[in-house]
């Protein structure tokens, strides 16, 4: 319960990126001239018309990353569908694309449904491997939907996550949840767009006037900037530490958005020295959190069909959000640093 508190406290936090208040035209020149979308009432209408455009309805078999958030399995059950959980990478907490090639033979080798649609996400602005992914459904010829939530100013060779797969979905205009909000539906399916208008009825679409923005695209580039020093710092300040571990801001052809800055604990006793680290760090009035648990450790979803690699679990019980709010200047997040270190020399 405490962690779901913190988990809900974060996300509010969070509300400039996870559902900013854009304007329609500021949602067009983020994504592209060319990109095509809808704004839509809900972030979970988003989710179901994109599902239903991947013909799926009850009975039919979804894949989803295990590190999505509850509400995508949500839109996916009240179809009447049945998903099932893949487990993520070591490096990124996106879905791994070896354990999603062996969910996908063990459906045709067991004489199953082939799933309908794969369900990715960029977890905690981190890019998934789009390439990889991909590469996999064209094998078996299953569209990808991309989670977008959350991965504002991520970018995978160039494109924006959310504008990679068939279909994406971001959230714009919520209150302190990304699921309060408008759901934003990237449409990349040229097939369908002579009937896209007939399945979206006139109802269902948000007209100009409606979503006037509350901040600019400007606003959120120059906050964007702001915690990517603050990512930056930490990585420089901590990237010889054996035992403490941060992936690097860009990776080749990968973007981060280093909205979130987040680490790794190399260690054995790692759940109980991030607990302590936690601790502290919030003694000392920073804001430190636990990460979400993936969705095969959530009591609800626990039972659900899940293609593991271990790795998901493993990283959760070690991994947790470093300070990253508006009050971290150089001389805190030094701070936090000293925290860290102090830990781990105490305990390692």
């Amino acid at each position: 319960m405490k962690a779901d508190l913190e988990l809900e406290r974060f996300c509010y936090d969070q509300q400039m990126l996870l559902c900013p208040d854009f304007s329609l035209r500021d949602l067009q020149a983020y994504l592209g001239p060319g990109c095509r979308f809808r704004v839509m009432k809900s972030v979970q209408e988003a989710f179901k018309t994109a599902l239903q455009f991947c013909n799926i309805s009850a009975g039919d078999n979804v894949i989803v990353q295990c590190t999505n958030p509850p509400h995508v399995l949500q839109a996916i059950l009240e179809l009447g569908a049945v998903p099932t959980l893949v487990d993520c990478e070591t490096n990124n907490w996106n879905m791994n694309a070896m354990t999603l090639d062996m969910a996908l033979m063990s459906f045709l080798h067991n004489g199953k449904q082939k799933p309908k649609a794969i369900l990715i996400a960029h977890a905690f602005g981190t890019p998934a491997s789009m390439d990889e992914i991909q590469m996999v459904a064209e094998r078996y010829r299953i569209p990808v939907i991309e989670n977008a939530i959350g991965s504002w100013g991520c970018s995978y060779e160039g494109r924006k996550c959310g504008t990679l797969g068939r279909y994406g979905i971001l959230s714009v205009g919520g209150q302190d949840d990304p699921a309060d909000g408008y759901g934003v539906l990237v449409i990349n399916d040229t097939q369908l767009e002579p009937v896209i208008d007939l399945h979206l009825t006139h109802d269902e679409l948000l007209l100009d006037e409606e979503l006037k923005g509350k901040f600019t695209l400007a606003e959120m580039e120059a906050e964007l900037k702001r915690r990517r020093a603050v990512y930056e710092q930490y990585f420089e300040e901590l990237k010889d530490n054996q035992i403490i571990h941060m992936r690097k801001p860009n990776m080749s052809a990968l973007s981060m958005s280093c909205w979130y800055s987040f680490v790794r604990l190399l260690h054995n006793e790692g759940i109980e020295m991030r607990d302590s680290i936690i601790h502290i760090l919030q003694e000392k009035g920073f804001r430190s959190y636990y990460m979400p648990k993936p969705l095969n450790l959530l009591n609800n979803y626990s039972k659900l069909p899940f293609f593991s690699c271990s790795v998901g679990n493993f990283l959760w019980n070690k991994s947790f959000f470093l300070p990253a709010d508006v009050t971290m200047n150089k001389e805190r997040v030094s701070e936090v640093v000293a925290v860290l270190r102090t830990v781990v020399e105490n305990q390692g």
